[in-house]
Formats: C-alpha cells, sequence, structure tokens
C-alpha cells in the first residue's frame, strides 16, 4: 500500500502510524540503561508508538542525532527505537543517548536507541511535549494503524485515490475517517474552547444559584 499510495499523482510521501498527529494510544513501562532494575509496576510509563520508516520525512519531524529506521529493521533484526528530545533528556540528562538501551514493556530483549527525534505535542497544542519513544511497525506489529499520506495538491482530492490503492491490495480492507490535518488541528483546537465554554456556564449558573 505504502509503495503504490508514494507512487500516485500529487503524492509527496506516504507512512503508516498506530497514532494519528495530536494524539497517542498507547503507553508503556521502560527501564532505561543506567536506572534500578525496579518492578514492572514502578517503572516509568511513557508514550510509544509503531510506524514505517518513511514516518518521520511525511510528518516532517526533524531527526537530530543518529539514524531514521529502515526496511531492514524488522521482526529478525535487533530491536532499535527513536526517541524525542524530552525522553533524551529525562532519562540521560547530558549524555550521548545514541547507543543507549531501554527494556520495553515486559522485554526481556533490550532495545537500543539509534536516533533521537524533535518533540511534538502528541498530547494536545496546550500541553508540552512528554517522553516517547517510536518503534519500527515490523518490530511491534498494531492491529489497527493510519496511513498518512503529504501531498502537493489538496490532501482530500486524492482521497478517492488512496482508497482505489487500498482496495487493490486488499478489497476487504475497512478505510474510516479520512481526514486533513487541518482537520485534526480544528478538533485539537476545538476541545479546549468548548471546556471555557462549559466553564463559564457553570460560573454563571453558579453566580445565579449564590
Amino acid at each position: 500500500v505504502l509503495r503504490r499510495v508514494s507512487a500516485l499523482p500529487g503524492a509527496k510521501s506516504a507512512a503508516i502510524s498506530a497514532a494519528l498527529p495530536l494524539s497517542f494510544t498507547r503507553v508503556t513501562p521502560v527501564l532505561p540503561e543506567g536506572a534500578p532494575a525496579v518492578p514492572l509496576a514502578q517503572r516509568p510509563f511513557i508514550d510509544i508508538e509503531a510506524i514505517s520508516p518513511q514516518w518521520f520525512d511525511t510528518m516532517r519531524v526533524p531527526l537530530l542525532a543518529g539514524r531514521l529506521f529502515t526496511d531492514a529493521d524488522n521482526g529478525q533484526s535487533p530491536k532499535v527505537v527513536i526517541v524525542n528530545q524530552t525522553c533524551a533528556r529525562r532519562f540521560w540528562p547530558g549524555q550521548n543517548p545514541i547507543g543507549k538501551t531501554f527494556i520495553v514493556g515486559r522485554g526481556p530483549m533490550a532495545s537500543q536507541v539509534v536516533g533521537v527525534a524533535a518533540d511534538i505535542r502528541n498530547h494536545g497544542l496546550a500541553d508540552d511535549a512528554q517522553p516517547q519513544l517510536w518503534l519500527p511497525f515490523k518490530q511491534l506489529p498494531w492491529t489497527e494503524m493510519n496511513l498518512l499520506v503529504r501531498t502537493a495538491v489538496p490532501p482530500l482530492q486524492t482521497a478517492s485515490a488512496v482508497r482505489a490503492q487500498i482496495s487493490a491490495v486488499d478489497p476487504d480492507q475497512p478505510v474510516t475517517a479520512i481526514q486533513s490535518v487541518d482537520d485534526l488541528m480544528d478538533a485539537g483546537h476545538a476541545q479546549p474552547h468548548f471546556t471555557m465554554v462549559l466553564l463559564a456556564v457553570f460560573s454563571i449558573t453558579a453566580l445565579a444559584l449564590a
């Protein structure tokens, strides 16, 4: 699907991810290199996301150190992760995180840090970036994925062509919730606005009752 969609007229790149921008779907306990070997329940929980190698280019998230994933990072190769700046600063302040290791989840095999990427705000536009790990999709298969396509034309113009390429690979594969990043951004702005309106209504009601 990625090869087919990337070759479409108007498409610049394509990737898959477990989460959409401005959202996160899963957290996991981690044991970073150098930390005491505490039980699983006492380890810090951080955001984790499975992606294809093209994700950073498609999302325009800069790589600050190390390397990106490749197709060679698969289920048979050594486990690798890319961390964000906040993650690197939290667990290895003042150190080079490249080559450091994490035990992710229940392990037992450690995953090696091969790259450091810029922070992104997956918890919402109003929240600071949180520590995050990215893993290759081939090393962390997910049952439900998002297809992300960067286009040189208005994005929704390519929706039918993208759907056709998915159907050509698997006619039974459902495709749902097609939207642009602008739609996601609008939704991110709408929730805080709704909360503020709701708080204002409750304040006015409380004042009237008083």
